[in-house]
């Protein structure tokens, strides 16, 4: 029976081990996606901080798009990136704050940015 007690007593802590693994392995990637998006829009969010005054930490990039002209490559073997006619476009950015307010910002192969602010009701 004391071997049993310690058998039990070592499966159950193996088992929280491995839950404590899986929870800290999930919140390193939800970290990390969100640094891989804040690296990339590094340069739409200075814009937005530099033009309208924002707070730095208002506003969060959610997702990003780069853009490949499509008379230039095969769309159908690039999954990665999103086919567009214009071919100016670079990046896509849409930015999100507390408030799900969000702002997209579209940058072009000069590095110079446009976005929809004055469309958001805030």
């Amino acid at each position: 029976m004391k071997k049993f007690i310690e058998w039990t007593g070592t499966l159950v802590g193996k088992i929280v081990l491995l839950i404590l693994s899986i929870v800290l392995i999930g919140v390193l990637i939800y970290v990390g996606y969100y640094a891989y998006l804040d690296t990339h829009a590094a340069g739409a969010k200075d814009y937005l901080i530099e033009k309208y005054d924002i707070d730095d930490f208002s506003y969060v990039c959610t997702s990003y798009v780069e853009y490949i002209y499509s008379d230039l490559t095969d769309c159908d073997s690039n999954w990665f990136k999103e086919c567009t006619q214009d071919p100016n476009l670079a990046y896509k950015y849409v930015f999100t704050n507390k408030d799900k307010t969000t702002i997209t910002v579209v940058e072009d192969k000069n590095g110079t940015y446009t976005d929809d602010f004055e469309n958001v009701n805030e």
